[in-house]
């Protein structure tokens, strides 16, 4: 089963590879087109060479345990997008496939067709192979940018988002509370005490009457428990009382 699983996480990326392989490269011109070759098939090893790491874990029966890796999980992740851009390319061949029955079906009919006389060459026309080239480099270069944004907004301390909620029935004791809510804090190898304290600091901060986190807490091994106990014990709510505020301890 473990075997079927893994499978069917590579093969997006099996088929993007012989695809592009088959596509890519132009014939007209042989030193080019072996180097764009080399190229794919760098890239394609290198990119999955982790899925050894994961078949290895997988196969031990030890899954897991690959939370202990740094960035295995975000990769893993990544490698999803291989069903995307499978997807995409679906719904590119069926409309594609869509539009040629439309045409032929307008020409059983008898009915004109849009399409420019065959004599008559389309001016700087982009061939299929220079199209999909280009969409490949744009696709890729969205891909790392998007990546490196979404990296750099989870590396850095969460942003601070206020509301004001109002509510008709709200007893009178509870007017102007101030809450502040924590959500997934995935305690592991990608969020390490240093960076919980300083969440912890930056929460304290507010001067919050109530604290409240929610889950995710920790990620994957219990082992991350000791630190992130450590950290969050120091969140502090001020609290109210009688109207004055008070600082107690948030305990869990």
């Amino acid at each position: 089963m473990a075997v079927i699983y893994l499978l069917l996480f590579i093969a997006p990326q099996v088929l993007i590879y012989l695809y592009l392989r088959e596509r890519l490269p132009d014939p007209t011109r042989p030193r080019q087109a072996r180097f764009v070759r080399w190229g794919l098939a760098a890239v394609f090893a290198l990119f999955n060479f982790p899925w050894v790491i994961v078949a290895t874990r997988m196969l031990s029966g030890s899954l897991w345990g690959i939370g202990r890796l740094p960035y295995i999980g975000p990769w893993i992740a990544w490698q999803m997008m291989g069903w995307v851009f499978c997807g995409l390319v679906c719904v590119y061949l069926l409309a594609k496939g869509v539009l040629w029955l439309w045409t032929k079906l307008r020409g059983k009919w008898g009915v004109g067709s849009w399409a420019p006389h065959p004599h008559v060459p389309r001016p700087h026309a982009l061939s299929r192979r220079q199209f999909l080239a280009r969409a490949t480099y744009v696709y890729a270069a969205a891909g790392l940018g998007l990546s490196g944004y979404g990296i750099w907004s989870a590396e850095r301390l969460p942003v601070v988002t206020h509301r004001t909620l109002f509510f008709p029935d709200l007893p009178p004791g509870l007017d102007g509370i101030r809450i502040a809510h924590l959500s997934d804090v995935h305690a592991g190898i990608h969020m390490e005490r240093a960076k919980m304290e300083a969440i912890v600091a930056q929460t304290n901060a507010l001067r919050p009457d109530l604290i409240c986190q929610t889950g995710d807490m920790i990620d994957i091994a219990a082992t991350y428990i000791p630190d992130y106990v450590r950290a969050f014990r120091e969140l502090r709510a001020v609290g109210r009382r009688d109207g004055a505020r008070e600082s107690r301890p948030v305990h869990g």
